[in-house]
């Protein structure tokens, strides 16, 4: 125990330029990370994978920055005021976040896609409030990214939505733990720190378990699964409170390994891949171990570390970090090479320039004279506050309405679309004029009651339900609307992002080599369940993208694809395997061909460069031919002719308004091809 903190009563903490630099490197990091990979930089990209632990670098800064305010604050005062905390919190983050949304609300009409626009009242109000990590994992926007152009120019506000979260419940947490020091007599910092290691060790848990220690956008923009890394920020932050300082020799070896942490660090922000899955199996709390010991080193009085970050030009990118983050994001998005008519390069340049200048100009006109300026009393600045978010909702209010056929049809379906039955009705029969007796003529007639007769219910909804990819999620979008309106047709959606029929393995679908997820795996398990509950009578299945390309199915020692004989016996298996699935049930199965890939390489992540294997015609007509010798196997089995429907229609089936994308149908097209598709399921069930 020699080497613990011992008591000693030390200056209060005060501005660290090498935290500035240290916000410098982490925000260099994920500007590059962001611009290598939209703008195609190839040789960036490759020392550029892990950029994006900049972020999680914040997240541990933030912990240990907003723990130690909160320590001085009850070491002066005795108590937290959640007021004063609030406050200087809303001066220091909602000027620039007001401007960043408000720009880009005026902004994305003019200069944006036809999708951002389209999403963009929710991923506006959804950040207005700070709960834009919630609103892009629900909508599942990750993958719909990588196909309907340019992602939401808001996106990357869901760290600073995890962080103001964060900023809400810790200050609660604190004043309640005072409340309970005052009942208790006495909390150490000692009881603190072992507090916050249990919940480090919590959230690591709690990631692994979320994620299931692989890729997961679930667990990696949820509020609760990034706990740890903050935590290890404020565990240092409770190691370095007034009072405490560093034993010399714990001083001395922070001194002489935190250049190897940061060389180390460096390192791993260039060639760790966001799909890495030893990050979700504890790697992104060691990486914030790591970030602590480079930030416990920096605040020492001395140190190669702390001199290197030191350097003018990192902390005045660190002091503008804050601004860069917010606006480099649609800047990256809107400059794109194709626009300016120039190479990736000097693209990369003219976007760094226009973030720094924007950022530069938002700091010293707007984020530093509010958050110092003494004119800015609490009233005037929720005055103007208010006033700044009336104006951005009234913007957002009046967004014009996308081209919906320019729009994937992606993330619009519900679980389950049920139409309401009519119920039975009782009706009169038609009405018979009775002459009574002695009567002179038919204008002394009267009506006699008539009989009445119950009209038959109509039959119920018929369940279907979709299974496939994403193209087959384009589809069950128009699907479910025509299902409503006519009413005769409940549709569940068991479609499921980026997973081929084909189990297991890996594949290089647009480029980019993948692991199965978690998600595909469970498909088999979650279609039983779904079967039991839903029971079925028609099932139809669409897709083959990711069964057509480059594939490296569980058991094969190299990549392969459909054409040659071991893949052929693999996919043939894999789709009798389904048949047996999807008719475990009794339903009937209607298994669309695949029409012709052409997926069009956008500014996008995670989409390599062309030409994409998926888009060679040969590798579809083996597929079509394979499946459809399979389904002819099959009682109670068909083959469904979409591609030969696509084909038939206006401009063919690379038809921009039929699917934009190459791809998937829009969000018109969705309900052209209902509206040919759910009369040909009810005929084929005898509806």
């Amino acid at each position: 125990m020699a080497d613990m903190p011992v008591r000693h009563e030390t200056p209060r903490l005060q501005h660290q330029p090498s935290l500035d630099g240290l916000r410098g490197l982490a925000v260099a990091a994920v500007v590059l990370y962001h611009a290598a990979a939209a703008d195609g930089v190839e040789w960036l990209e490759r020392v550029t994978h892990g950029g994006f632990l900049g972020v999680s670098a914040f997240f541990t800064l933030s912990g240990f920055l907003i723990c130690s305010l909160l320590l001085r604050e009850h070491s002066a005062a005795g108590s937290i005021s959640l007021g004063g905390f609030w406050t200087r919190r809303a001066r220091r983050l909602l000027p620039a976040v007001l401007l960043l949304i408000g720009a880009v609300v005026v902004l994305t009409p003019l200069v944006g896609t036809e999708s951002q626009l389209a999403s963009l009242p929710g991923d506006a109000w959804s950040s207005l409030f700070y709960v834009a990590n919630w609103h892009f994992v629900l909508d599942g926007s990750d993958y719909a990214a990588m196909f309907s152009g340019a992602p939401s120019p808001l996106r990357h506000v869901w760290s600073l939505a995890v962080e103001e979260q964060w900023y809400l419940l810790v200050p609660l947490a604190a004043v309640l733990a005072t409340a309970l020091s005052g009942r208790l007599r006495r909390v150490s910092r000692r009881t603190l720190f072992w507090g916050l290691f249990v919940a480090v060790v919590v959230g690591t848990v709690w990631m692994v378990f979320v994620s299931g220690g692989v890729w997961d956008n679930r667990a990696y923009m949820g509020t609760d699964t990034r706990l740890a890394e903050m935590a290890v920020g404020a565990l240092l932050a409770v190691l370095l409170a007034d009072g405490f300082t560093v034993a010399p020799r714990v001083r001395r070896i922070l001194a002489r390994l935190a250049p190897v942490l940061l060389v180390a660090l460096l390192v791993i922000w260039a060639f760790t891949p966001i799909r890495a899955s030893w990050l979700y199996r504890g790697g992104l709390t060691l990486h914030a171990v790591v970030v602590a010991a480079i930030i416990a080193a920096v605040v020492q009085p001395d140190g190669l570390v702390r001199r290197i970050l030191a350097n003018r030009t990192i902390v005045g990118l660190g002091l503008i970090s804050y601004g860069v983050y917010l606006f480099h994001w649609p800047v990256v998005w809107w400059i794109t090479p194709g626009r300016l008519g120039v190479s990736p390069e000097l693209t990369l340049l003219a976007q760094l320039a226009v973030t720094l200048a924007v950022s530069v100009a938002s700091y010293k006109l707007l984020e530093h004279p509010i958050r110092r300026g003494a004119a800015w009393t609490p009233p005037k600045l929720a005055f103007a506050g208010a006033g700044a978010v009336a104006l951005v909702a009234v913007g957002i209010a009046t967004l014009p309405e996308p081209d919906r056929s320019a729009v994937v049809a992606l993330g619009s379906t519900v679980d389950v679309a049920i139409p309401t039955t009519p119920p039975a009705t009782e009706a009169p029969a038609p009405s018979a004029s009775v002459l009574p007796e002695g009567s002179g003529g038919p204008e002394a007639s009267t009506t006699a009651p008539a009989p009445t007769t119950t009209v038959p219910p109509p039959p119920p909804p018929l369940r279907v339900m979709v299974v496939g990819d994403s193209f087959a999620q384009s589809i069950v979008a128009g699907l479910q609307r025509w299902g409503l309106v006519d009413g005769g047709m409940a549709v569940m959606d068991r479609t499921i992002v980026g997973c081929a029929f084909g189990r297991g393995g890996r594949n290089r679908g647009v480029g980019i080599p993948r692991s199965e997820e978690p998600k595909c795996t469970a498909r088999d398990a979650d279609l039983l369940t779904s079967i039991e509950e839903f029971d079925p009578e028609v099932v139809v299945l669409a897709g083959g993208m990711w069964d057509v390309t480059d594939r490296r199915p569980q058991g094969f020692s190299r990549w392969t694809r459909i054409g040659r004989p071991d893949y052929d016996a693999y996919l043939r298996g894999e789709i009798r395997h389904l048949l047996d699935v999807v008719t475990s049930g009794g339903a009937q199965v209607l298994w669309a061909d695949s029409p012709y890939w052409d997926p069009v390489p956008g500014s996008v992540i995670f989409m390599g460069n062309p030409p994409y294997a998926e888009a060679e015609t040969d590798r579809v007509d083996l597929y079509n031919q394979l499946l459809a010798e399979e389904i002819a196997a099959r009682p109670g089995a068909e083959v469904l002719d979409i591609a030969g429907w696509m084909r038939s229609q206006p401009g063919g089936e690379f038809n921009p308004a039929l699917r934009p994308d190459g791809v998937h149908f829009s969000e018109e097209s969705t309900e052209t091809v209902a509206a040919w598709l759910g009369p040909t399921i009810l005929s084929e069930a005898g509806r």
